[in-house]
């Protein structure tokens, strides 16, 4: 049996010490930021080969359940700086992380394969939410200090922690935009005309003026090296 599977009711722990769901709503554990910053690094230090950490929560479907409710319901911006780094981490590309060609010859590799693409795919969709890319846009704002309706002055100058945040934030945008979809992931919107997950999640962007973002940021001089 894989040591992923092992160690399952540990990520549970893990996990369900981020939060829970009730009658009310999306109940935040007082904690989860501790939690977030162990489940960053175990993803930073699994297996290289195998990718058991990200399999285990593709397995869980901690993602669905339980990162992006808590990403869609904190109100505390250290929280969705942990969550957009460790998001950043689990879409990058299945060909960034494993040799395609080496890991197909054996079946461990295809399952390995498999399983990192059904997580891509399923991350792929819960963004296709916008309340999700709506927590990530105001991020980017944030960060650049950039409010595109009171157009309030930013500052002189960019902090480190503030570039960091805006990069990381385009690299989450940019991994799930790059994200493949099936032709049979296509949705109805309401007025039952058919629309991809890719358009959908664009669509989102552009009602919530990333365009104006991105245009504003290509001003600051400290955020332009990471555009």
């Amino acid at each position: 049996m894989d040591g992923w599977i092992l160690r399952g009711p540990l990520i549970h722990s893990t996990f369900s010490s981020l939060g829970f769901s009730d009658s009310k709503g999306y109940c935040i554990n007082e904690n989860c930021n501790d939690a977030l910053e162990c489940i960053l690094h175990n993803i930073l230090t699994e297996d290289r080969n195998l990718r058991t950490y990200r399999r285990a929560i593709s397995f869980g479907q901690n993602i669905q359940k339980d990162l992006i409710p808590l990403l869609i319901n904190t109100k505390e911006d250290k929280t969705v700086e942990l969550l957009i780094k460790i998001l950043v981490n689990l879409t990058i590309p299945v060909e960034c992380l494993l040799s395609i060609k080496t890991a197909s010859n054996a079946d461990v590799g295809r399952h390995t394969i498999f399983e990192i693409n059904s997580l891509l795919a399923s991350t792929k969709s819960a963004f296709k939410d916008d309340r999700t890319t709506k927590v990530v846009i105001e991020f980017l704002k944030k960060n650049a200090e950039l409010d595109v309706e009171l157009n309030v002055e930013q500052k002189s100058k960019l902090s480190l922690e503030q570039c960091t945040n805006i990069t990381n934030t385009l690299l989450l945008l940019r991994n799930i935009l790059h994200i493949p979809e099936e032709i049979s992931e296509i949705f109805a919107n309401y007025n039952g005309v058919p629309h991809t997950i890719q358009n959908q999640i664009i669509w989102n962007l552009f009602s919530q003026r990333i365009d104006k973002a991105i245009i504003k940021l290509v001003t600051i001089p400290e955020s332009v090296s990471y555009l």
